[in-house]
């Protein structure tokens, strides 16, 4: 799918092997202008782009031969036409989510919120730049589930129960 994009796979994996963090994309910046080059983000953009396009095509390529299910990856914009798609947007508050992320990764709350902000502001540069959407936006969505009231194993069974 790459080489049909004009996308060199190396820079894709690259890409898709790291989350994109404001600092990461920051210090490549700042590397670049201390080596005395011009900085105008357009060839990272270009690249990010063609991911992006890829990636979507590739995501409509699956859909189109079974059912799926596809997180984040801005899906709903990728599935905004589409007449099967269901659009859910699944949700916690920052208690719960920070208790969730501490447990996950063996942290204390102070950095799992740390790393929830980090994520967040990933999420939403990405959105932002792909669709022009805010990513929280329950306009984008056909449905929105606190996951607190269910847990991860209740969101899924009252998701299930709902398609049927």
């Amino acid at each position: 799918m790459a080489s049909k994009f004009c996308v060199v796979e190396d820079a894709v994996e690259k890409i898709e092997s790291r989350n994109p963090l404001w600092r990461d994309d920051f210090t490549q910046f700042y590397r670049s202008y201390m080596a005395g080059m011009e900085y105008d983000g357009q060839e990272q953009d270009q690249t990010s782009h063609k991911l992006f396009d890829a990636q979507a095509e590739a995501i409509r390529q699956i859909a189109s031969q079974e059912s799926c299910v596809i997180v984040g990856r801005c899906g709903f914009h990728i599935f905004r036409n589409h007449p099967n798609a269901l659009k859910i947007f699944v949700h916690a508050d920052d208690h719960c989510r920070k208790r969730r992320i501490a447990e996950k990764f063996g942290l204390d709350e102070a950095d799992a919120a740390a790393m929830i902000v980090d994520n967040d502001y990933s999420r939403e540069l990405y959105t932002k730049t792909f669709t022009g959407s805010d990513w929280t936006d329950a306009r984008n969505y056909d449905m929105t589930l606190n996951v607190r009231r269910f847990g991860v194993n209740g969101a899924v069974d009252f998701i299930l129960q709902s398609i049927e």
